[in-house]
């Protein structure tokens, strides 16, 4: 089938089918996506807030999903946030998860060192959130292939004492010492901005070629400012399994879509096939 390109009025072209179709095509239902601009307008709130972050290329968006429906039916979060890199996500969401287009995100440099990379530009961004969010004091950051299958309040409640971020230990990269995962990335907000890591890392990054880059900026810069976070925030073959896995993070290949004897990965069905009512439904009867 040929897939013809729609403009809409603020420039998004969702693919619509063969003109030969029998039927109209209906026009797609989208979530308008913030500027960077106004996201870092927001002036901080007395009021405790919760949030978790996403971010992902095009080729993600449809990961992104089931992967925020399986973390506000499993944790207390007031907002749910979507780094895209469109004016608009090509899917209905609810008010509870608010798109951020990051397309002229001005930290890093298209030219430099780890922008190009073979997982995407927008593993950088996990270096922005202090910046982007300063309304929070801390924000978990999770990488769009996870789903999070069990409780998870503790991450916004435990004590991070002087640490900047907490992440488990991770063994299939071994630098000869303690090295952390970051695909689960609880950040103290208040902390890195008090000490503006968040600067020095993008200075890092924008300036040293790195094979993974944030996981090594933040692993080889602040290693002594990681808290240790149970194994069961991030089972993965990348960090282990143990028996009570809250976080499945189907890690470690390009092609784990295709590849279902990674442990998680059967868990993105049961959050897909959830509506949002349902989803919203089980938070409120959870959390409040």
């Amino acid at each position: 089938m040929i897939l013809h390109r729609h403009m809409t009025a603020d420039g998004y072209e969702p693919p619509r089918p063969s003109e030969q179709a029998s039927e109209p095509w209906p026009e797609p239902i989208t979530t308008r996506a913030v500027s960077i601009e106004d996201r870092m307008r927001h002036r901080k709130s007395r009021k405790v807030k919760r949030a978790a972050v996403y971010a992902g290329t095009r080729n993600l968006y449809q990961d992104m999903v089931p992967a925020a429906k399986s973390m506000i039916m499993n944790a207390p979060v007031d907002k749910v946030y979507f780094l895209i890199e469109d004016s608009r996500f090509p899917e209905w969401l609810p008010d509870m998860v608010e798109c951020v287009d990051v397309r002229d995100q001005p930290w890093f440099d298209k030219t430099g060192p780890n922008y190009i990379n073979i997982w995407s530009y927008m593993c950088l961004m996990k270096m922005t959130l202090a910046k982007l969010f300063p309304e929070y004091s801390r924000i978990l950051m999770v990488d769009v292939d996870t789903i999070v299958d069990m409780d998870i309040s503790e991450l916004w409640e435990m004590d991070m004492g002087d640490n900047m971020f907490g992440m488990v230990q991770e063994y299939l990269v071994n630098h000869g010492g303690v090295y952390h995962n970051c695909g689960v990335l609880l950040q103290n907000l208040d902390l890195i901005r008090k000490e503006k890591a968040d600067d020095r890392l993008i200075e890092i990054l924008n300036t040293e070629k790195l094979q993974y880059p944030e996981q090594d900026a933040m692993n080889r810069n602040y290693s002594d400012r990681i808290m240790d976070l149970d194994l069961k925030y991030n089972g993965s073959f990348c960090c282990g399994y143990v028996a009570d896995v809250a976080i499945w993070h189907y890690a470690g290949t390009p092609a784990w879509r295709d590849n279902h004897w990674i442990k998680g990965y059967e868990y993105q069905r049961k959050y897909r096939d959830k509506s949002w009512d349902e989803v919203l439904v089980a938070h409120k009867e959870r959390y409040g």
